[in-house]
């Protein structure tokens, strides 16, 4: 029998140890990619615009199986999240703004938050027999 270093199921890469570096990396790249697709795509993006393309088609590369593969290391947290403050850059007007604002500006939640609600949502879920 070979050895295997990582395996791709259901769309998530693990590796031997279950570290999901390799699926973060991947995720990563490919919503970066996208972002640049969205750079490259528009002259002028207005806040509504920046938006639906972020939560269409950036965010859900970014939380794709998020209950299995969630990050507890700063650096993959880091790395996640900068594809989000790399993209609030996109928006015209908005560029120079420190990150938080502008994610209250755009009423954008941080991934971190989105994660942690996720969780929550699924423990209720648990606790209340909701998945059955």
């Amino acid at each position: 029998m070979e050895h295997v270093g990582a395996e791709k199921d259901l769309g998530v890469t693990f590796d031997e140890n279950l570290r999901f570096e390799e699926h973060i990396s991947n995720k990563v790249r490919i919503a970066n990619a996208i972002v640049g697709q969205i750079r490259s795509s528009f002259t002028y993006l207005d806040r509504d615009t920046f938006k639906r393309l972020y939560t269409a088609l950036v965010r859900p590369h970014l939380e794709y199986a998020l209950a299995v593969w969630s990050p507890y290391l700063a650096k993959h947290i880091n790395m996640i999240e900068s594809v989000q403050m790399r993209a609030t850059k996109l928006v015209d007007s908005m560029g120079e703004m420190e990150y938080e604002d502008r994610l209250r500006n755009l009423k954008l939640p941080t991934l971190k938050y989105r994660r942690r609600r996720g969780d929550m949502i699924e423990i209720f879920k648990r606790l209340n027999a909701y998945d059955q």
